[in-house]
């Protein structure tokens, strides 16, 4: 059924199983709560991490796969890892940044209001990378995996730019809301701290589409028809 499907619903899945393990690492490191209320465990980020190097290692193949509408061993490890490892980690390791930016997204309207959850999920890692202010040669790993899958990942490409100020800092202002998971982070984050990560984070993104050539698995061209399909 998943092979059948259109392939930007694998892409989500992958955008948002991609978070488990990083969400997770920030989670033990503040010694923050699970979604059960308890505390992060060994077993809950082992399998997180295996969620990430599945994903790594076959998101490729399996956008490939999904496109060709072919059920192959790549797309079979990561089902498995969007569902089954995603799922047990999510719960035994905890959510931090990541899902907070997804939530943020829930204040706008329009077209940045109509991207998938794994899509917002995944810009909510490159946000909370920033957040923690990782080395230029580390994010540009991650960088070219997401884009090389297809995801969107700057302001243009979610039509952040089309949002007034006022909307960006209510955007920035749920994310940080009182109960969010991001209070999970191994350190208080503002919605200043938020709209800063995002600048830099796109930053970066577009820096590096200019300074690399990236080939997409996902070539659809859907985020950019999307305005004129669901408007």
């Amino acid at each position: 059924m998943i092979a059948q499907a259109p392939t930007r619903t694998l892409l989500a899945g992958i955008g948002d199983a991609f978070s488990t393990y990083y969400e997770g690492l920030e989670v033990a490191k503040s010694h923050g709560h699970t979604l059960a209320g308890g505390h992060p465990t060994d077993a809950g980020l082992a399998v997180a991490k295996q969620c990430a190097d599945t994903l790594w290692k076959y998101a490729y193949q399996a956008l490939e796969a999904a496109e060709h509408n072919t059920v192959t061993h790549a797309l079979e490890k990561v089902i498995e890892a969007n569902i089954l490892l995603s799922g047990l980690g999510a719960e035994g390791a905890g959510l931090a940044a990541a899902y907070s930016i997804y939530d943020g997204f829930s204040v706008l309207k329009g077209d940045p209001a109509k991207f998938r959850h794994g899509e917002e999920v995944a810009l909510g890692v490159m946000i909370q990378l920033m957040l923690v202010g990782t080395p230029q040669k580390e994010l540009d790993k991650f960088i070219e995996f997401l884009l090389t899958c297809g995801f969107p990942l700057t302001k243009k490409d979610f039509h952040l730019d089309q949002v007034s100020q006022e909307d960006l800092e209510a955007f920035a202002e749920k994310a940080t809301d009182k109960g969010e998971t991001i209070e999970n982070m191994s350190f208080k984050v503002t919605p200043a701290m938020i709209l800063e990560a995002l600048a830099g984070a796109d930053a970066a993104v577009t820096h590096y589409k200019k300074t690399h050539t990236v080939h997409p698995v996902f070539v659809d061209n859907v985020f950019e028809k999307q305005v004129g399909m669901l408007v």
